[in-house]
């Protein structure tokens, strides 16, 4: 009489294994509508990019300071705008929402004004020697990227590159769960 264990219908061998996993990898893969629509409805996504947007703004006023004159013009419209909420007022009565006009204005959220005016006060006899060659909105460019990475707001930008390019969401669904138990069932 032989002892023999019977074989089982599906062997755990490494090809079996990944075959069950890309299947399961393809059912759980979003389309590219659904990709982009999970990302511009994620609040997580939209503060990253909206701190990306600002990161870039806030880069290129430094970039333009270095320019004597323009940078100082620019440096003066962002504080401007920053200082002065009847600015902000008399801006968004051209915009044809007059409340979100507002909300996004502000460059450097957390920085309050006080401490704006103080780097341009700090700045200006310095500026005044380099003859506008300094870039010292650099400062207030550099205090917001810390206060953006301190405070995380970069994450939902990770997930929503990952979304875009995988088209896989980090979170498994049920039915996607239910698979990948039968399979792990399967190779026991």
């Amino acid at each position: 009489m032989s002892l023999e264990q019977e074989p089982k219908i599906h062997q755990a061998t490494p090809e079996r294994m990944l075959e069950v996993v890309e299947s399961v990898s393809e059912a759980s893969k979003l389309s590219i509508s659904e990709r982009i629509s999970f990302v511009l409805s994620d609040p997580k996504c939209k503060e990253s990019y909206q701190a990306l947007a600002r990161t870039l703004a806030n880069i290129g006023i430094s970039v333009v300071d270095i320019i004597p004159g323009a940078g100082d013009a620019a440096e003066a419209v962002v504080l401007g705008l920053k200082i002065s909420p009847h600015i902000r007022t008399m801006l968004s009565t051209y915009a044809k929402d007059p409340r979100n006009l507002g909300k996004h204005i502000d460059l450097t959220p957390d920085i309050s004004a006080s401490t704006a005016v103080a780097i341009s006060a700090a700045f200006a006899p310095i500026e005044f020697v380099a003859g506008g060659t300094l870039p010292s909105y650099l400062v207030n460019t550099l205090y917001q990227l810390r206060a953006d990475i301190q405070n995380r707001r970069f994450d939902g930008a990770i997930t929503a590159m990952r979304v875009l390019i995988t088209g896989r969401l980090e979170k498994i669904d049920s039915q996607t769960k239910e698979k990948l138990d039968s399979a792990a069932k399967e190779f026991q």
